[in-house]
């Protein structure tokens, strides 16, 4: 039996939808459309509504995207979603996240009640999108691979 993930490579990509990947990847800064959107291709209602919820939390705020990103590496680990982990630990990596700049972070980041509210949404969003990908078993896509595996080997 094929898992879900398995459809990406049969699921249709209507201009629609390539509209929406392009946008995906635009926002992102991604050199791809990640699988874990284009296996929601066979359903479009929902991946338009799965993509503006990530774009608006992970990509505006006061919150940096980079701090999100490293939550989100966080809980991905935690929650043993290994697609989420290796995806935005790629995406931090590409962003210039460092061993160095988390540290930093982890000893003299200090958050106010705005900032606060804003880990919040985005600690319920990676939750959301944890499941999701473990739920349809998504492939790790080779362009995360190669970012994980370039900068393992600096």
């Amino acid at each position: 039996m094929r898992t879900i993930s398995q459809i990406i490579d049969d699921a249709p990509v209507t201009p629609e939808i390539e509209t929406t990947f392009n946008k995906i990847k635009t926002a992102l800064n991604a050199p791809f459309t990640p699988h874990f959107f284009r296996v929601w291709a066979t359903a479009p209602e929902s991946l338009n509504g799965i993509w503006p919820v990530m774009n608006h939390i992970l990509t505006s705020g006061r919150v940096s995207r980079r701090l999100k990103e490293m939550i989100f590496v966080a809980i991905s680990s935690l929650k043993d979603c290994h697609y989420c982990e290796a995806a935005h630990h790629a995406f931090c990596l590409n962003i210039g996240v460092s061993q160095t700049q988390i540290e930093k972070l982890i000893t003299t980041h200090s958050i106010d009640e705005e900032e606060i509210m804003e880990i919040i949404a985005m600690s319920g969003m990676a939750v959301f999108y944890n499941h999701l990908a473990n739920a349809t078993k998504i492939n790790i896509d080779k362009g995360f691979t190669q970012i994980l595996t370039r900068h393992a080997e600096k």
